[in-house]
């Protein structure tokens, strides 16, 4: 702001020929002068007013230091601005978008999520094959599991939900579930009662886990209705493609 004197002088040459009094403007000189000699504006000078929550919401204290965030309206080429900040040299002064970093965090978690994934079957496939030392009993119980976790997915997908990160997770939760339920199913039963008394066993399993993660559908949280719709689906199909595998396994075997 500039000193009394010079204000005066461009205050005068502006209102020349313009009708107003002299001393109309003498107030918003002291307000010039009042505001040019107060000490610097702080965030602590702000508490309990509505500006002082915008600055605290775009102001952000990492590692020592205080990074302000000024968001712009109205970008239309991101790259451009970022190459004006960065020709700037300014080590201090950064451009960054916001909507782009997102999708790339988005993105990499997603990535992460599929390799975790991968790895997961792998390490289950390696348990199932230690366990049952051999390569048909492995295919029984992955076969009607990974078919059910496809179907979820492609339901979910019918259904227009977009699939995020937090299915993918919680198809690994139906992995884990529909192995389970393939092998209650994958046994060799000698008597009816037996095979009623496993079956029944396994359904009542499969309502819990539906009436549990069912319940989530109804929240209001994304997260929480994307893992309930997942999960309380996957372990449906995984029952019944399970048992739909060891029927059709049990008429070949007969039939062979």
């Amino acid at each position: 702001m500039p000193p009394p004197a010079e204000l005066r002088a461009r205050l005068t040459a502006a209102l020349r020929d313009l009708p107003f009094r002299d001393d109309q403007f003498g107030p918003f000189l002291e307000d010039v002068e009042r505001a040019r000699t107060a000490p610097d504006l702080s965030p602590a000078g702000l508490q309990g007013t509505a500006w002082g929550l915008a600055v605290r919401a775009y102001l952000v204290r990492q590692s020592g230091r205080v990074i302000a965030l000024l968001p712009l309206a109205g970008v239309r080429d991101p790259r451009a601005l970022g190459a004006r900040v960065a020709a700037l040299d300014d080590p201090a002064l950064f451009a960054f978008n916001l909507q782009a970093e997102s999708n790339a965090m988005i993105s990499a978690y997603r990535n992460q999520s599929l390799w975790l994934g991968l790895l997961g079957v792998i390490a289950i496939t390696a348990v199932l094959a230690i366990g049952l030392r051999q390569l048909r009993g492995v295919i029984a119980i992955l076969v009607p599991v990974l078919a059910a976790m496809f179907a979820t997915a492609a339901l979910l997908a019918f259904m227009q939900v977009k699939l995020s990160v937090f299915h993918l997770v919680s198809l690994l939760l139906v992995l884990g579930i529909g192995v389970n339920y393939a092998l209650f199913f994958n046994r060799d039963w000698r008597e009816d009662a037996e095979h009623l008394r496993t079956a029944f066993s396994v359904l009542i399993a499969c309502l819990t886990t539906v009436c549990a993660f069912g319940a989530l559908i109804a929240s209001e949280t994304p997260i929480l209705r994307s893992i309930g719709s997942t999960v309380a689906l996957g372990a449906v199909l995984s029952l019944v493609f399970s048992a739909a595998w060891a029927r059709v396994r049990s008429v070949s075997g007969k039939g062979g």
